[in-house]
C-alpha cells in the first residue's frame, strides 16, 4: 500500500488445481471494490506475466 499516493497493487499465483474456477477473478473484484470504496484509494494495479494467455474480465 502506498497511502501517500493512494494506490496499491494486487499480485497472486494460483496452483494448477485452482485454475479456471474463477477464484482469482472473484478475489480481485472484492479487493478492488474494497480498495476504492472502503480505503478510498485512487489506483489499483495488477501486473500480468507476459506468458499468461488468460484475460481477466473485471
Amino acid at each position: 500500500m502506498d497511502w501517500k499516493a493512494r494506490k496499491t497493487e494486487i499480485g497472486y499465483w494460483l496452483g494448477d488445481e485452482y485454475i479456471g474456477k474463477g477464484l482469482a477473478t472473484k478475489a480481485a473484484k472484492l479487493l478492488i471494490n474494497h480498495s476504492f470504496e472502503e480505503l478510498d484509494l485512487k489506483k489499483v494495479e495488477i501486473n500480468v506475466a507476459s506468458g499468461n494467455l488468460k484475460i481477466m474480465n473485471i
